[in-house]
């Protein structure tokens, strides 16, 4: 049996303070997000949106399979305000292309966004 490391309450309002930064910081500002803590075993947050209507719901694990760390947290909300950034994009590109393709290329765009933005000083 592997360890499980529960996601308090500071860790979800560290997530959700993070999630606005980078909803302001790449201006989706015309969206209402609405940020959850919620139990989820399939990753460790997720992002769901309606374009059309301008809302999103982000929300984070919570249970993980490592102790989470405030450089994990801002980095898991990172990931979840790009899957936003680019969720009309992969919409549309959905409609002409398989799924999975349109997934991994989402998801290349944004560990290259990961890999420059959050990038550490040294």
């Amino acid at each position: 049996m592997r360890d499980e490391f529960e996601t308090t309450e500071k860790n979800f309002f560290y997530f959700k303070e993070r999630v606005e930064h980078w909803q302001t910081y790449f201006g989706l500002l015309n969206y209402q997000i609405s940020v959850i803590h919620e139990s989820w075993k399939d990753s460790l947050a997720w992002c769901q949106a309606d374009v059309t209507a301008g809302i999103a719901t982000i929300a984070i694990a919570t249970m993980w399979d490592d102790r989470p760390t405030r450089k994990q947290i801002n980095k898991v909300a990172f990931h979840e305000v790009c899957e936003l950034l680019l969720w009309n994009l992969a919409e549309h590109a959905e409609s002409n292309h398989s799924d999975l393709l349109i997934t991994g290329l989402k998801h290349d765009i944004i560990r290259r966004l990961e890999n420059t933005l959050l990038k550490e000083k040294k």
